[in-house]
């Protein structure tokens, strides 16, 4: 087949591309905005909830160009209101409300990212817990870049959202949100996800299922805790008491400069260096085979890459359950390390690329980079030390 391709008509499009995200990154997402407060004569746990849009606020809407879709379309207090109409939400807890964003969770960004984080400290001190309503295709980012920017939290931060509209039977809107506020006022310390009855670590979270309510899954690590009778929480969860509010780290901003690419047996050694050459590129993560196998031929550029330009590549796995460590039983694993590549362990995908962006917003050189990649747990996303696969199981 004749290569079709007009690289100046592409650019062209690439460009207006990048200019339609910066507005909508600069023109449509809202300073955040408070929008409800039930605060009662006596009391009761205060949650501030913050809420991003995604599924468990969308309804179905005839579109002319492509039909019956879901869209973003409940308010914060409607949500809210329904839930207290269903359960008396309000009977027992306070609650401070945030319209942060209204968007689908595919467009989540570092703006919102660090609106977040900015309501959570601004709050802090006088709340006992907090509530992010958001959509699953990038809660677990989300949760990840909530953990890497609150640290040592002594409250929690209770990440959620839904897989079925309010609409619909068997939606989980409402079992979700008030799961995630019994989450945000027990004794758990951290950010976290609540979903389908399971509590998870905000850094070792993954979404394995489109539809199924059970769409999260911590595969290596395991969850902290579930729902029972109020949430009952394991022994790998950190607890209220072990960090003061004074001992708070926030450290916002990203990098926005990270790309990740997942390897194929289709994609040709080009296409991973084509990645990089953007301008706007600082840093690269490849999902390698396994735990860490990359094929040869790739070697050379991550060898140029990392020790002649000084550009960090960073090697996570395909394989949910996997870990990658320092050394390798396969040449083609143990080559793509000497070559340059920076082996993360057993960060999740989420977390790996996230912390990648944290990593790469305070630190220019690699040396620094990679040791703080792999050898500096900010928030429980790695297991240090060399017995990185071993599971964890509650």
């Amino acid at each position: 087949m004749d290569k079709a391709i007009d690289h100046k008509r592409l650019q062209t499009i690439v460009d207006a591309a990048n200019q339609q995200y910066s507005r909508f990154v600069t023109e449509e997402i809202p300073e955040p905005k408070r929008v409800v407060e039930w605060m009662g004569k006596t009391r009761k746990p205060r949650i501030l909830v913050l809420y991003t849009g995604g599924t468990l606020g969308m309804k179905k809407e005839m579109d002319p160009k492509l039909g019956e879709v879901l869209v973003p379309k409940l308010s914060l207090d409607q949500l809210l209101t329904a839930a207290d109409t269903i359960t008396g939400l309000r009977n027992d807890f306070d609650v401070l409300g945030y319209h942060v964003s209204h968007i689908d969770s595919t467009e989540i960004n570092t703006t919102v990212w660090d609106n977040l984080a900015g309501l959570i400290e601004t709050h802090y001190e006088e709340v006992d817990g907090v509530v992010v309503l958001h959509g699953t295709d990038t809660l677990a980012y989300t949760s990840a870049a909530l953990s890497f920017t609150l640290r040592n939290l002594a409250i929690p931060v209770v990440c959620t959202g839904a897989q079925k509209i309010m609409q619909v039977g068997g939606t989980d809107v409402i079992s979700n949100l008030t799961g995630a506020f019994e989450a945000a006022r027990s004794d758990l310390a951290g950010v976290a996800v609540y979903f389908g009855g399971d509590l998870f670590e905000g850094t070792r979270v993954d979404k394995r299922h489109d539809n199924e309510l059970a769409g999260f899954h911590s595969p290596i690590y395991d969850r902290i805790g579930k729902l029972g009778d109020g949430i009952e929480l394991g022994p790998r969860a950190l607890t209220r008491g072990r960090h003061t509010p004074s001992s708070l780290l926030y450290d916002p901003g990203y990098a926005n400069s990270v790309v990740e690419i997942v390897l194929s047996p289709l994609s040709a050694p080009g296409i991973v260096a084509d990645a990089v050459k953007s301008k706007d590129c600082r840093a690269l993560v490849i999902r390698s085979y396994g735990p860490g196998n990359i094929p040869r031929w790739y070697n050379p550029i991550i060898e140029y890459l990392t020790k002649e330009a000084g550009f960090p590549v960073f090697i996570s796995s395909q394989c949910a359950g996997s870990g990658i460590s320092s050394g390798s039983d396969y040449a083609v694993g143990a080559a793509a390390r000497i070559a340059g590549g920076i082996a993360l362990g057993d960060m999740s995908s989420p977390a790996a690329a996230v912390k990648a962006m944290k990593v790469m917003n305070n630190h220019d050189n690699v040396t620094r980079i990679a040791h703080e990649m792999v050898n500096v747990a900010y928030a429980r996303e790695i297991t240090l030390g060399t017995d990185i696969n071993r599971r964890h199981i509650e």
